[in-house]
């Protein structure tokens, strides 16, 4: 197995968060698919160990899509998930008294 797709795995079951491993938001037809989806947020998530043209063709025409580069990159994101206290029931939660700087009063 991948050891970022591994570290992601782990992540999203510690925080409770429901996923989708290995998904085709395409047409049948296609053979392209997505490490991640987290239905809850409407949210795909690829990984990636390094960057490489096949995998910007793989998202071509999906704007919900994160991608992970490098475990580096993974460990981030994860820390941003515990962080904000993520979990299934509330996905944007943060910790008590502080605010997500990006959001709009």
């Amino acid at each position: 197995a991948d050891p970022v797709e591994a570290v992601i795995t782990a992540a999203l079951k510690r925080a409770g968060i429901a996923y989708r491993r290995n998904v085709w938001p395409w047409p049948a037809e296609t053979e392209r698919r997505l490490d991640f989806y987290l239905p809850d947020l409407d949210l795909y998530i690829e990984v990636t160990r390094m960057h490489t043209p096949r995998k910007i063709e793989q998202l071509k025409g999906l704007e919900n899509v994160l991608l992970i580069q490098g475990l580096p990159a993974a460990r981030a994101f994860i820390a941003l998930l515990e962080r904000c206290g993520a979990t299934n029931e509330n996905p944007l939660a943060t910790p008590a008294g502080h605010a997500y700087p990006f959001q709009e009063e």
